[in-house]
């Protein structure tokens, strides 16, 4: 009799896969009560189960079987729980610092403002553009001039780091810009790196990365 459960419940397991499952199920059951008509002549001279009681506990037994495995399944497929986010770290003061001169140099640049600027770059400071690296002489001249003209920024986020007398600057953004009369727009992660002179940071580099979106 248990073997013969055990196949009668790997059976309706099996036939839930189907679309009448209906048919299934009685299919099932009229094998149920072939069943406990042998279990119930079985034990009938001994009085010891009725048809009811066998029937009972066939279906309860299996009818748990096939719960507690549908649970299971179930369970396994739920997708994993996301991870938390990690933490938000506010900027220490010196780098908040550095973040907003950062902020007011894009603004300088974008109003041409080339001798406010002047006093920021450093004297050997180098500036890297997508067809090459200029000192600093050369982008005060194209920002006068209006050989590129830094329009607009869009900036979506900016970190700060300092070490030691260095300071480094990530933004990303993208740059809408007018060079040589053509205006374009490019997604970029700028890095800036300032030092620390007479108690003042001075931009010492400017580099434009083009990410691809």
């Amino acid at each position: 009799m248990t073997a013969m459960l055990v196949s009668l419940r790997h059976s309706l397991l099996e036939s839930s896969k189907m679309e009448n499952q209906h048919t299934a199920w009685h299919e099932f059951m009229e094998v149920v009560a072939v069943s406990t008509d042998e279990m119930f002549e079985t034990h009938k001279s001994e009085n010891q189960v009725t048809r009811r009681s066998v029937l009972g506990s066939a279906i309860s037994v299996i009818g748990a079987g096939v719960a507690l495995e549908t649970s299971a399944a179930a369970a396994q497929q739920q997708p994993p729980a996301p991870r938390p986010a990690a933490p938000v770290v506010p900027p220490t003061p010196a780098e908040a610092e550095l973040l907003k001169i950062s902020r007011d140099k894009w603004a300088l640049m974008s109003e041409k403002k080339a001798d406010e600027l002047a006093k920021l770059f450093h004297d050997k400071a180098i500036f890297v553009h997508m067809g090459g690296s200029m000192t600093r002489e050369m982008e005060l001249g194209v920002i006068r001039s209006g050989g590129i003209h830094y329009k607009t920024f869009d900036i979506k986020r900016a970190s700060a780091s300092i070490i030691d007398a260095t300071g480094i600057v990530l933004t990303t953004m993208t740059l809408i810009a007018v060079v040589g009369g053509n205006e374009v727009t490019n997604p970029f992660v700028v890095t800036e790196t300032y030092v620390r002179q007479a108690g003042a940071w001075k931009l010492a580099a400017l580099a434009f990365t083009r990410t691809l979106g």
